[in-house]
């Protein structure tokens, strides 16, 4: 059952980072639409609490590059849209 749970988690980090580094790339590109990128930001987010959740998470230096990573695309949001964002967030560790 560990290797199920293990395999599960590098699954999920795997999805993580491709979604990350996907959107930050679209969003260098400036080929995103700005309700994507909140949905994206709110997916990624998700992803990042699951993972810190978990038994079997990243290291820390590495939950916090993620975290980081994330704040820089929360940066290029309107800020009101950014308030919203935050405000509907119920799995937040934030």
């Amino acid at each position: 059952m560990p290797a199920v749970i293990a395999s599960s988690n590098l699954l999920i980090e795997k999805t993580f980072r491709r979604l990350l580094s996907s959107t930050e790339q679209l969003l260098e590109e400036k080929s995103i639409e700005e309700w994507k990128l909140d949905q994206f930001i709110i997916a990624l987010t998700n992803m990042l609490n699951d993972m810190h959740k978990s038994m079997n998470r990243p290291a820390k230096k590495q939950l916090d590059e993620y975290k980081q990573r994330i704040d820089k695309l929360r940066q290029s949001l309107d800020p009101i849209k950014l308030v919203s964002i935050i405000k509907t967030k119920s799995r937040s560790f934030f």
